[in-house]
């Protein structure tokens, strides 16, 4: 998984991005994972914006105060995988993906969508939503 824990949280260089979850545990993962969550994206570019010379804003992690550190990593997981598969047939992942999804505890997909939502992550709700259903 290119995300890992960190010590200190704040944002290395341009290429990475910190996300702090609901329990204080810091992920550093690279933008272009990020950037998949519309509201992440969005939280960058206007604290960019707000302080075009200021660098303390890029020391502060995101933080992501609804969203627990396991399923966090869920995510990022998940996030993970879709960029590396990118390439593959979408649908065959699909249905591997949402096979590994129904073994989680429905209170976790339930976090987990909720967390999906919250962040406004594309593409999602289509596995979400087939295995709370099932």
């Amino acid at each position: 998984m290119s995300s890992s824990s960190s010590a200190t949280c704040g944002k290395d260089n341009k290429d990475y991005v910190t996300l702090k979850s609901k329990d204080e545990k810091c992920f550093k993962v690279k933008e272009s994972i990020a950037f998949k969550s519309t509201k992440i994206k969005n939280m960058v570019k206007s604290s960019c914006a707000d302080t075009s010379s200021s660098s303390s804003s890029s020391s502060n992690p995101i933080y992501l105060p609804k969203i627990e550190s396991g399923i966090l990593a869920m995510l990022l997981d998940y996030l993970n995988k879709h960029e590396d598969f990118s390439n593959y047939d979408q649908e065959k992942y699909k249905n591997k993906y949402c096979e590994e999804l129904a073994k989680k505890p429905l209170p976790q997909l339930f976090d987990f969508y909720t967390a999906a939502v919250d962040l406004e992550i594309n593409g999602m709700n289509y596995f979400n939503i087939a295995n709370i259903a099932i």
